[in-house]
């Protein structure tokens, strides 16, 4: 089981989709507020009444083959209960979508999910809504990656009353309602068709005319590609944060299509590559300094003391990224002397640190002493380091470590 998708609430609650199994609410703390089993995947919205809506699936008899099933899409809504008060099946609704677009909607025989949706949104109180009923604040939008198409359900009867995409778009992702009335929509530019555009572009839609007022994508000198994944949120200062998701990236550009900053994830795969995303989403500082004030804030050891590591003279913020530069440079040229002895210093500066102990196990771990990799690994666990830097950050060099039946058995023992 794997989680899908994770997004943190206003009061500092995590939602969190276990693909195929569950959704489920954890505190600040990590503590299970609710769980509700169910086959969902991708997306949820809540309601201002606090009611759950999320995208889920069922195996039902595939279309285009005999004996054989298909998992078609479908939502269903929990109350605060974790009841069941509301389910939507897209195959009762197909035909209302080909209707707005006046075309069939597009499916091949090796297709396994339909539509596949990938967004689910309550709209909010818009411009749009004010003129066309089909906006209306409390409708739901959602995207059929598979079918090419962002559409539109009237919440009350549970009909498809807007759809647009099929023969513009390829592939797209998170359709999402501007407050100025208008859709931005991701449009990953690769489908199964053989006429995929294969390059990424964002959308600003004016759902109400059809018409595209704004791209950012082939006319820009930052031309990038997400053929699987990826997400758009318009920020208050009017740019737009992107997620260049499968190669691992955010950027921010303006209305001018200008970057104005850009992030690259640390992770990798194991192969090497840098670890996808999935979707970004967009935090305002006031509310994370309001979330630390109410839940407390953990002292921050990168505060900006001058330090001096011989000739070199650096801030303590530093400190973390010579740690990961130097040591790791010094393991793999063998240098193992250099890297005890630059390490020694890191500890006599910072006694206890959890880099520090990091550092030392890692250390030993690349020299397979593991009864002392193991010590040091242990040591920066109780003082506050996530497992997962002994498992995911670095791995090949822990790989001594990390399959050692020393290991596992102290993972055994805190499980």
């Amino acid at each position: 089981m794997s989680w899908h998708y994770a997004e943190m609430q206003p009061d500092g609650n995590l939602i969190a989709i276990v693909k195929d199994e569950m959704i489920i609410e954890l505190d600040w703390n990590s503590n299970l507020v609710w769980k509700t089993k169910c086959r969902a995947h991708h997306d949820f919205a809540l309601s201002e009444e606090g009611k759950t809506i999320v995208v889920s699936i069922r195996d039902i008899p595939h279309p285009l083959k005999n004996e054989e099933t298909i998992a078609m899409d479908r939502l269903i809504e929990f109350n605060k209960d974790g009841e069941l008060i509301w389910e939507w099946n897209f195959e009762d609704h197909s035909e209302e979508v080909e209707q707005i677009v006046n075309q069939p909607l597009w499916m091949m025989e090796n297709t396994r999910d339909w539509p596949h949706i990938n967004t689910c949104e309550i709209l909010p109180e818009n411009p749009s809504g004010k003129v066309d009923q089909r906006f209306n604040k409390g409708n739901i939008i959602i995207n059929g990656r598979h079918s090419n198409t962002a559409m539109v359900i009237d919440k009350e009867s549970g009909k498809i009353v807007w759809a647009w995409g099929p023969g513009v778009l390829e592939g797209p992702h998170m359709p999402t309602m501007l407050s100025n009335g208008n859709l931005l929509i991701y449009d990953n530019g690769s489908h199964t068709l053989e006429t995929a555009r294969k390059f990424t572009r964002i959308l600003e839609l004016n759902p109400l005319t059809g018409k595209i007022v704004w791209e950012f994508g082939e006319q820009t000198d930052n031309l990038f590609f997400s053929p699987g994944r990826g997400s758009n949120d318009r920020l208050p200062n009017g740019n737009t944060l992107i997620a260049d998701s499968d190669n691992g990236r955010l950027f921010e550009v303006t209305q001018d299509g200008e970057m104005v900053w850009e992030y690259y994830t640390a992770d990798l795969t194991p192969r090497g590559n840098r670890m996808p995303l999935y979707r970004t989403v967009p935090y305002s500082k006031d509310l994370v300094e309001s979330l630390l004030d109410r839940h407390g804030r953990t002292p921050d050891v990168l505060s900006p003391e001058k330090l001096e590591f011989g000739d070199l003279e650096i801030e303590r913020s530093q400190y973390k990224q010579l740690i990961r530069e130097e040591l790791v440079l010094y393991l793999e040229s063998g240098y193992y002397d250099h890297a005890l002895r630059f390490v020694n210093e890191i500890i006599f500066h910072f006694p206890e640190d959890p880099e520090g102990y990091w550092a030392y196990s890692l250390i030993f771990a690349v020299r397979k002493d593991i009864n002392r990799s193991c010590e040091y690994m242990k040591k920066a666990l109780d003082v506050g380091l996530p497992l997962s830097r002994f498992t995911l950050d670095s791995s090949p060099l822990f790989d001594a470590l990390t399959e050692s039946k020393l290991f596992q058995d102290y993972i055994k023992e805190k499980n």
